[in-house]
């Protein structure tokens, strides 16, 4: 267990082809507001003391608050995190940085190794981003219907190499797309092998939603209903957090819900064929939900697929919100849906950190199935006392 004393929490983390992990977040080096924060550590857990400040790095967008929120190690090294910027209070926009192998800002990116993007119709805020094969960056999030706090709808945007937007993908770089009814954030993305994009997230009122594209950012008109899956779980959700997709093309989804028959809510995973249907072979006609041996409520955040095509979750479980009080959650199903009872105790694993106010962010699975955990972990209720945390499980 490695839990740092610098303020603030990690929101992402990414393996590297060396096996270094970059974890992403918030952190106030320097004084001040949150700030995109980012540390190395070598496979053993260690910091890499050789990146940025003796392992960490900082980087501001302006005086005001900016947070990381995605975070993707390239082939050579260098790193690219993904978030947000405010300009002013209520005017925040996409931001991007990347970094050199050893934490620096690379100023081949945007001029000085950072970039801001605008979308016309609103602010806008990254929460995901992926690295195509081709260098290309592309980042999900969502973005205002006008400047005054209109509707959040689906946003992407795709960079070039050198941190312009590619004006091949949807109109001069950027793609937004709305779902029926009330609002719509992109949590998650996958990029396929044939370079369409898969976005998950939540639409009102709390639904799985997913999208996917084509490379030039139009919608699959071959995926769901006109490129959109909007449907609801036997249960009630509170829509995607990650997505992963399996090697035969189908696509994991994690979230939140409430079980029918439950007082408290659960796991809620499902998977989609590669049409975007609801996938039967999998669990009950495509879903699962996974309640926690504990009185509080369970969340699912995270997802990954092993080398053995094991699917593995990780959460928040036994949430108290009065309390504000909660442990590390991992399961890990069968490839049919299945708890693996091989896998902690009945597929289930809990990790206490001894600290109140807990917080999962994301798990990558390593060649060798082993899993790492990101998140957070404050002292007390105040959140004075709280710190970055990652976790690594044995497969």
């Amino acid at each position: 267990m490695v839990v740092e004393p610098v303020i603030g929490n990690w929101f992402a983390v990414s393996l590297g082809p060396d096996g270094k992990l970059v974890p992403a977040g918030t952190s106030v080096r320097p004084s001040g507001g949150p700030t995109f924060g980012l540390a190395s550590y070598t496979v053993d857990g260690t910091l890499d003391r050789n990146f940025g400040d003796d392992g960490f790095v900082a980087t501001r967008f302006g005086e005001l608050e900016s947070r990381a929120r995605g975070v993707a190690i390239e082939q050579n090294g260098r790193v690219v995190v993904a978030g947000e910027a405010f300009l002013v209070e209520f005017e925040y926009r996409f931001a991007l940085a990347r970094y050199l192998p050893n934490g620096a800002l690379d100023r081949s990116f945007g001029g000085d190794g950072k970039v801001l993007t605008e979308f016309p119709t609103g602010p806008s805020a990254a929460d995901d981003l992926a690295v195509q094969s081709d260098g290309k960056i592309v980042a999900i999030g969502f973005a205002r219907a006008s400047p005054t706090y209109g509707k959040a709808n689906f946003a992407l945007a795709r960079y070039l190499p050198d941190g312009n937007l590619d004006p091949a993908f949807g109109e001069g770089g950027l793609v937004v797309t709305g779902f029926p009814g009330g609002e719509s954030f992109a949590n998650a993305l996958a990029i396929q092998p044939d370079g369409r994009i898969v976005v998950a997230g939540v639409a009102d009122p709390g639904r799985f939603a997913l999208a996917r594209y084509l490379p030039d950012g139009s919608l699959d008109q071959s995926f769901g209903s006109e490129g959109k899956v909007f449907a609801d779980l036997p249960g009630e959700t509170e829509g995607a957090a990650d997505l992963a997709l399996q090697v035969d093309g189908r696509i994991v989804a994690i979230g939140s819900g409430d079980p029918p028959g439950e007082e408290t809510s659960a796991f809620a995973i499902a998977r989609y064929t590669t049409d975007g249907r609801l996938d039967p072979t999998f669990s009950v006609n495509g879903s699962e939900f996974t309640v926690f041996p504990d009185d509080g409520d369970d969340g699912g955040v995270s997802v990954g697929i092993d080398s053995r095509g094991n699917i593995v979750a990780a959460g928040l479980v036994d949430y108290d919100v009065l309390e504000r009080t909660g442990d590390w959650g991992l399961a890990r199903y069968t490839p049919e849906g299945r708890l693996d009872a091989g896998f902690g105790e009945g597929g289930l694993v809990v990790t206490s950190l001894g600290k109140l106010n807990e917080f999962v962010a994301q798990l990558v699975i390593q060649p060798d199935d082993r899993i790492v955990v990101a998140g957070g972990a404050s002292g007390n209720l105040s959140r004075t006392r709280q710190g970055p945390a990652l976790a690594r499980y044995l497969g």
